[in-house]
């Protein structure tokens, strides 16, 4: 009790951070007076191949993603993001949070071996504010130019 993700006050830090982040990138995207979750998920990649295509999360203003493997505990999964044609790369550590609009096309490499686990949380509005997005569907896992970043894509 009190210890990890059930720590009292926990949510309310991660939304900080968020309109924090929105704040720091000037996207605009996030009104504290209005913002809640969308959705909270738990993401497990433990067979090797394991990843997640290309896609934007429609329904979401900004996404959150927290880290909860180990440093090592696995290879591959690393999260992308293409911005203008670039793929940008980030392996956060155990315990960072990334944050990166949730319109900006994004998805997870195959996972070599290990287990990575990660928690997602997509923020938004739940009423009167309309996200502008252009709806992509997944598409499937191929081969692009890498170009390493470190924190924040």
């Amino acid at each position: 009790q009190g210890r990890g993700l059930c720590r009292p006050g926990l949510f309310a830090r991660f939304r900080r951070l968020a309109l924090e982040a929105d704040a720091n990138a000037t996207w605009g995207r996030l009104d504290a007076n209005r913002l809640t979750a969308r959705t909270i998920e738990l993401l497990q990649y433990h067979e090797p191949a394991d990843s997640l295509g290309w896609h934007i999360d429609p329904q979401s203003a900004v996404t959150m993603l927290l880290m909860l493997s180990a440093d090592g505990a696995y290879a591959g999964a690393a999260l992308e993001h293409e911005s203008d044609g670039v793929v940008h790369r980030a392996r956060p550590t155990q315990h960072e949070a990334l944050f990166y609009r949730s319109d900006q096309e994004h998805r997870v490499t195959p996972l070599e071996s290990g287990t990575r686990v990660a928690l997602a949380l997509e923020w938004w509005h739940e009423q009167g504010v309309e996200l502008k997005h252009t709806f992509r569907n997944h598409r499937p896992f191929e081969h692009l130019p890498e170009v390493s970043v470190r924190g924040r894509p």
